[in-house]
Order: structure tokens, then C-alpha cells, then sequence
């Protein structure tokens, strides 16, 4: 196995920043997409279990997580939205 990290252009200029595969392994990018799609609605918990060798709390556990962490950063984004400044316009 190498220990070479590839790298590509960053958006924000001429930075360059590894990939996302390169920073977590397969099986990571896997579960993450699994659960994605548990999210979005497309597979239920029950066929995620089956894809992945989790149980369904797991699975539960691993989707409450990502929709808190979902929520705080939308929290943070708009923190300073309010329902004033949106009949501002």
C-alpha cells in the first residue's frame, strides 16, 4: 500500500487539498453513503442493515448524529436570520 495522497486544485485558488477518498477509507465513504441514503428517504434503516454489517441501532444512532450535526451547522450558518429581517424585505 502506498502512502502517497493524491491531490487535486481546491476551488478557492491555487491551495491543494487531498482528496476525500484519500482521507477516510472505503468503508467509511460506504457507510456514509448508505446512510445518506437512509436520510433522503431512498432505502428504509432495515435495507441498510442488510448493505452494511450494522445493526439497526446502529444505523439509527449513526443517522440521529448526522442530522444533529446537519442542524447545528445550519443553526450556525443563519444565526443571525431572524423573522424581522426576513419581512425586511
Amino acid at each position: 500500500m502506498s502512502c502517497l495522497v493524491h491531490l487535486r486544485r481546491s476551488s478557492f485558488g491555487d491551495a491543494i487539498m487531498p482528496r476525500m477518498e484519500d482521507m477516510v477509507g472505503q468503508k467509511e465513504l460506504t457507510r456514509l453513503h448508505v446512510i445518506q441514503k437512509v436520510l433522503d428517504g431512498i432505502i428504509k434503516q432495515g435495507e441498510a442493515t442488510e448493505i452494511l454489517p450494522l445493526s439497526s441501532r446502529q444505523i439509527q444512532g449513526d443517522t440521529g448524529k448526522i442530522r444533529d450535526k446537519v442542524i447545528k451547522r445550519h443553526r450556525w450558518a443563519y444565526q443571525d436570520f431572524s423573522p424581522t429581517l426576513a419581512s425586511a424585505k
